[in-house]
């Protein structure tokens, strides 16, 4: 690839215009995330100079000046326009004597992905800087963005963990010119050290089936997963057997999240107020047998009226209770899906910006790395500081529950 030229003084905006067009019609194949990086940050800092020059009429253009930034560990090279007067000087810009952008940076360009709607609507912003970057650019970046996803769902897992919650997102995506539905199954993970990763995040067509989930399990399993305290789900038909088969000494507990939604279904507003309050004094007992006998009472109270409900509760009650047997500061956390949910969070504000569904499955795998890289280098960067906090507790459940039971 031939070096960038530096411009003469005087020579404008047209000369760097010109000379993008040139690179983007010549040697494509050998173009990378850095140059596209690149045009874009140049074309960012001639629209500020424009627009700085709009504002002060004693001042005028004079050339450009290479620079040379790292956008996250992307190595980027630059052109910056120059003005006359020496107080100018792009925003893009890194801070004075730094090279490198802060990660909201990296973020900002590669958010240009995410928010479009297609790889034609990447385009279009791309044109809106006054660059023209044919596709075949952008869906190199995209190809990077599915490899990373394909890489989360089939790398080496640590074979023990303290906690796993899974989630089934429902989805629609643009297959040809119809509308086909599809589910997100997404497993998450917290450690012995306290720190959340997604485990797997597979996109299947097709309704939520005990099938896919035998098989989003099964994966795990083959990675490497061996010793789980805690399993945390919903109530999903045969998902417990299951689980139970491939993991059988942990504890399922069903997402009371989800328990409460349906309780609202089946009780009257009034009966649901007092259910909710009574289910709070469950949720805050000091210790297992204590719940247990709340809970029993709480469905005393409400069984003449609502039968067939209180005896899917009783029915359910080692599931709806097990967060019961964990320290009191992870309560809260274990006995919801929120966790997996998170990654479905993310992925509802990309499918809002698509318009209410997805484009492609391709698009939808690129939305859904940029998803999980935004929980792992941000929200998850570092461990949970309340399960940090009883990491001993939780330590010593696990060698109670996996080591001293080998031993017996």
């Amino acid at each position: 690839m031939a070096t960038r030229p530096s411009f003469p003084p005087g020579q404008g905006q047209a000369a760097l215009q010109q000379e993008l067009e040139q690179l983007l019609s010549s040697d494509l194949a050998s173009m990378t995330l850095g140059q596209l990086l690149g045009m874009t940050l140049s074309s960012l800092c001639m629209g500020e100079r424009q627009a700085h020059l709009r504002g002060d009429a004693s001042d005028s253009g004079n050339g450009f000046y290479e620079h040379g930034v790292q956008v996250g560990s992307v190595p980027v090279s630059m052109s910056v326009p120059r003005t006359r007067k020496s107080e100018f000087r792009p925003a893009v810009l890194p801070e004075p004597y730094q090279r490198g952008y802060p990660q909201q940076m990296e973020e900002l360009l590669l958010g240009l992905l995410g928010s479009s709607r297609s790889i034609e609507g990447v385009r279009r912003s791309l044109r809106s800087l006054g660059m023209a970057v044919p596709e075949d650019i952008l869906q190199d970046t995209i190809d990077t963005l599915s490899q990373e996803l394909e890489l989360l769902n089939s790398g080496t897992l640590d074979p023990d963990l303290a906690v796993v919650f899974m989630d089934a997102k429902h989805i629609e995506v643009r297959i040809g010119k119809r509308l086909a539905k599809a589910a997100i199954y997404t497993c998450v993970g917290i450690d012995l050290e306290g720190r959340k990763r997604v485990l797997a995040c597979h996109v299947r067509e097709g309704p939520e089936s005990f099938g896919q989930w035998k098989e989003t399990l099964r994966s795990l399993l083959d990675r490497g997963l061996r010793r789980v305290l805690l399993r945390v789900q919903d109530a999903f038909p045969g998902l417990v057997g299951l689980s139970e088969g491939l993991f059988p000494q942990a504890e399922v507990q069903f997402c009371t999240v989800h328990m409460l939604r349906n309780a609202r279904k089946h009780l009257s507003k009034k009966d649901f107020r007092i259910f909710h309050a009574g289910w709070k004094g469950v949720r805050n007992a000091w210790d297992p047998e204590l719940g247990a006998r709340r809970f029993e009472d709480l469905c005393s109270q409400f069984e003449d009226r609502y039968g067939t409900w209180i005896a899917y509760l009783r029915k359910n009650r080692r599931c709806l209770l097990a967060f019961l047997g964990y320290p009191s500061r992870v309560r809260a956390s274990l006995a919801t899906t929120n966790t997996a949910e998170a990654v479905n969070g993310q992925l509802e504000i990309l499918r809002r910006n698509s318009g209410g569904y997805f484009q492609s499955r391709r698009s939808l795998q690129c939305k859904l790395a940029l998803a999980v890289r935004q929980l792992h280098e941000v929200r998850w960067k570092s461990p949970v500081r309340t399960v940090c906090a009883e990491l001993p507790a939780l330590q010593a459940l696990f060698r109670q529950r996996f080591e001293d039971s080998r031993q017996e």
